[in-house]
C-alpha cells in the first residue's frame, strides 16, 4: 500500500485565519502580527495523505 502526503493549509482555514487577525488588527495591530506569526510558526501547514491500494 502507498501512501502520499500533501502538506497544505486548507483555503477555509487561511480565510478564518486572516478574518481573526483582521479583527484583533482592529484595536491591537502589533498583537495581531504576533498572534499570526505564533500561529503559522507553530502550525505551518497540516498534513494531507491518502493511502493508495497498490
Amino acid at each position: 500500500m502507498n501512501q502520499s502526503c500533501e502538506i497544505a493549509w486548507a483555503l477555509v482555514a487561511e480565510n478564518d485565519l486572516k478574518e481573526i487577525i483582521d479583527y484583533i488588527a482592529i484595536d491591537n495591530p502589533a498583537n495581531a502580527l504576533k498572534i499570526f506569526q505564533e500561529i503559522k510558526k507553530k502550525y505551518p501547514a497540516y498534513i494531507l495523505c491518502r493511502k493508495d491500494a497498490a
